[in-house]
This record gives structure tokens, C-alpha cells and sequence, in this order.
């Protein structure tokens, strides 16, 4: 199973979700809602929408001149945009990974860990955390939104990973290792990068709406994680 074969195994559709996130789905709406307060007709972009159980679609396509989302597993959102808001002629679904991290990373990151080998496994996440983050707006060029929403994506960023992780049974001091260490500094770097992004197609006086499970703004960036 590849990287995105994973995510559209976890969006995966069933009839009980929807509920199941009822009461996030109200204070994330409460968020959105006060950040487009003020704004007449305001253009949102929706990244990492998923099966879109974070947001109440009929509330923003009412209140919403233009929305636009953004996952790489685009049929999850197309499935709920078809189910909640059938109608709706103010919607765009763009396919795009916001950390701009190619899906052969991502399985050289798997591969490297599958090895079993420390030297591996050090080099490629010291080559990933080395690179250097572009200010860049890689959805549309020049394309800025009143309010832009991040959904609770990043523990996702590295799901994948943990999962050929638990997998490959490591030593246990470099198991240890990747999962303490070098997971966790991977996860809050393409956390980085998403927000990086993110904040590159805010309007300069628009707003961004950062809904997270795990982000640490405080921890280092673009550093090695560990030598062996």
C-alpha cells in the first residue's frame, strides 16, 4: 500500500461518520464563521477537506461567494459535496499535496525505514528535513482568499510512516528512535510547510483559520534529526 492508497483507505466512506463528528464539526464552523464576520461575499479555501466531516458545506455555500478545496484524495470530497450541497455552483475541488512533497518522498521515507538500516534511514529524513521552504503559492499563482481553513491534517502527514513503522520491526533503540524522535520532527516540519503555504495565499488582510491535532510552532525546522 503507497502513500495515497493509505489516505483514501482512512477517508474511507461510511453512512456513521458524519455524525461521529457533530461536535467538532460546530466549533470548527464557529471559528470559520468569525473569521469571515466583516467580510461581504468572502472567497474560502478549504485545505485538507477530506470527506469534508469537519465543515457544515450548506452553511459555507451560503455565506461563501467562491470556495475551493484541496486534498489529495479529491473523490472523498466530491462524494460529500454531491451528498450535502448537489447544487452548489460556488465550489472548486483541487487535487494538490500542501507540502508540496512529492509521493516518491514519501516512499523513500518507507523504504528507507523497510531497510532496517540506521545510516539509511538517518540520510533520507536528514535530506528531507533539510530542505529549504518555499514562500510560494502552489495552488494558483496569485490566487488569494479572504479566509483560508486548515483542517486537521497533520497527524496524517506521518500516519502513513508510523504505520510501515510498526511494520518493519526495528532494533528497538532505532525503532525508538524514528518514532520518538524523527516521526514527530517530520510531522511538525510539513506542518510548517502547510502553514507556510497556506499563509502565502491569505489575503493581506484576510484571515487564517488553523484547526490542528498536533502542531508545535516552536520546534525547530530544516535540522537533522539524529546521528547514529
Amino acid at each position: 500500500m503507497n502513500y495515497r492508497k493509505y489516505m483514501s483507505t482512512i477517508n474511507e466512506d461510511y453512512q456513521s461518520r458524519y455524525h461521529m463528528w457533530t461536535e467538532h464539526r460546530r466549533y470548527t464552523m464557529e471559528y470559520i464563521e468569525k473569521a469571515c464576520n466583516g467580510i461581504s461575499n468572502p472567497s474560502v479555501l478549504v485545505i485538507g477537506s477530506g470527506n469534508c466531516d469537519d465543515i457544515e458545506l450548506e452553511t459555507l455555500s451560503e455565506k461563501c461567494q467562491y470556495i475551493r478545496f484541496v486534498d489529495i484524495d479529491t473523490e472523498s470530497t466530491k462524494r460529500a459535496i454531491k451528498r450535502r450541497i448537489p447544487n452548489a455552483k460556488n465550489v472548486e475541488i483541487v487535487n494538490l499535496n500542501i507540502i508540496d512533497t512529492k509521493d516518491s518522498e514519501f516512499e523513500g521515507i518507507a523504504v528507507a525505514i523497510r531497510s532496517k538500516d540506521g545510516k539509511t534511514i538517518e540520510s533520507k529524513f536528514n535530506n528531507v528535513l533539510k530542505k529549504i521552504p518555499t514562500n510560494t503559492n502552489t495552488i494558483v499563482p496569485d490566487a488569494y482568499f479572504d479566509v483560508v481553513v486548515i483542517l486537521p491534517i497533520f497527524s496524517q502527514l506521518t500516519a502513513y510512516l508510523y504505520e510501515v513503522l510498526h511494520q518493519a520491526q526495528l532494533p528497538e533503540s532505532l525503532h525508538k528512535l524514528v518514532d520518538k524522535v524523527a516521526l514527530p520532527r517530520l510531522a511538525n516540519y510539513w506542518s510548517y510547510l502547510a502553514i507556510n503555504n497556506a499563509l502565502s495565499f491569505t489575503k493581506k488582510d484576510g484571515n487564517l483559520v488553523l484547526i490542528s491535532d498536533m502542531v508545535d510552532l516552536y520546534e525547530p525546522v530544516c535540522v537533522p534529526f539524529f546521528q547514529i
